[in-house]
């Protein structure tokens, strides 16, 4: 039931159709795998890691907004990439989006969310696909506490026996699914009809049954799922920690991050950890930190104080203005003197939320 891996050609299959009312605020207008990460947007920085493991065709599943995805990205020319798209109206489940990518071109998959984010060797994932000679391979995450996870029960040769979702007992397994996979072509081809099709529920078991091999990759490192806005900040947070690395992302000794064609007036003062896009204007006696992520194109006049904030793309940010532990989204306007603190702001609409 084994195929040659080596003669395989390897695509890419980013699952990013997926809706999330704890994002709402911030998604009304864009997908979520577009939402913007340390000034790019979170699928375009999973790309890059994609890319650098010598990926490069690449299938976006999309739903709802598809065109946000396909205005930024196009052909993945300007990305090095050759991107094409698959879009579907109505949900198909996980393995519903693999089986269709299958169809469009009969190759090998790595299958990643697109709003989750990983510290990951793919260069090392896909070589221990090859050298276990699976059918499919799933990527586990080590976690000291598996209650409501799907838990992956493997044998002693690595193999995946199933994957299922149960509180903690005593010998359980550590290894939670992460919603990574590798998956070739002669596994896509067996995949049953279904509306809806999980790839988790009604494909492993299966393959597991008929004695497909079934590989796991054990994984220990850095792991996020951005289904919050309480995940959306850490996420930030351990970037400018150092917690969660970004390639091509350094962290001064002064501990700010600063993009190109950025202004700061002598006079301003800022305090890391900060990250500063690029085109941005920081106005005199302003000022930033710690722990605050500016956006592109972002102008914030004198004597404002933003701290602890997200700033996304083109937001202007008056005069004598206090940002606290907020969000303030693309396109926003903070006006003179005003004081946002422990909020979403969109320009339009203010949402309390808890840091």
């Amino acid at each position: 039931m084994n195929e040659n891996k080596e003669g395989c050609i390897m695509k890419a299959l980013f699952l990013s159709g997926a809706r999330d009312s704890k994002l709402s605020l911030l998604t009304d207008n864009l997908p979520k795998s577009m939402l913007p990460i340390m000034g790019k947007p979170l699928l375009e920085r999973l790309l890059s890691g994609i890319k650098r493991a010598g990926i490069k065709d690449v299938v976006i599943a999309t739903g709802p907004k598809a065109n946000e995805i396909k205005s930024h990205f196009e052909n993945g020319g300007r990305f090095g990439l050759n991107v094409s798209y698959l879009a579907q109206d109505l949900p198909l489940g996980s393995g519903g989006y693999i089986k269709k990518a299958g169809e469009m071109s009969p190759d090998t998959y790595l299958v990643l969310n697109s709003y989750f984010l990983i510290e990951i060797d793919f260069k090392r994932l896909i070589q221990y696909h090859r050298d276990m000679d699976a059918d499919v391979t799933v990527v586990g995450l080590w976690s000291e506490d598996t209650t409501g996870c799907d838990v992956i029960e493997y044998t002693p040769t690595g193999m995946v026996k199933s994957i299922c979702r149960q509180p903690t007992v005593a010998g359980a397994s550590p290894y939670i699914n992460a919603g990574i996979y590798v998956v070739n072509p002669s596994v896509i081809s067996k995949m049953p009809d279904k509306k809806i099709l999980s790839f988790e529920e009604d494909v492993i078991p299966r393959l597991v049954e008929n004695n497909f091999n079934v590989a796991l990759y054990k994984s220990g490192h850095y792991f996020i799922d951005i289904n919050s806005i309480e995940n959306y900040i850490k996420v930030h947070r351990d970037m400018l920690s150092g917690l969660y690395k970004i390639p091509g992302l350094t962290i001064s000794q002064d501990l700010i991050i600063k993009g190109v064609n950025s202004k700061i007036h002598p006079d301003a003062r800022i305090t890391g950890p900060v990250y500063i896009g690029n085109n941005v204007e920081i106005g005199p006696d302003a000022f930033i930190g710690p722990d605050t992520v500016i956006g592109n194109k972002v102008r914030i006049n004198m004597g404002s104080r933003v701290i602890g904030s997200i700033i996304w793309d083109n937001v202007m940010i008056e005069r004598d203005s206090r940002v606290i532990n907020t969000i303030v989204t693309s396109h926003a306007r903070v006006d003179k003197r005003y004081k946002f603190k422990n909020v979403i702001f969109t320009g339009h609409d203010l949402k309390d939320i808890a840091i």
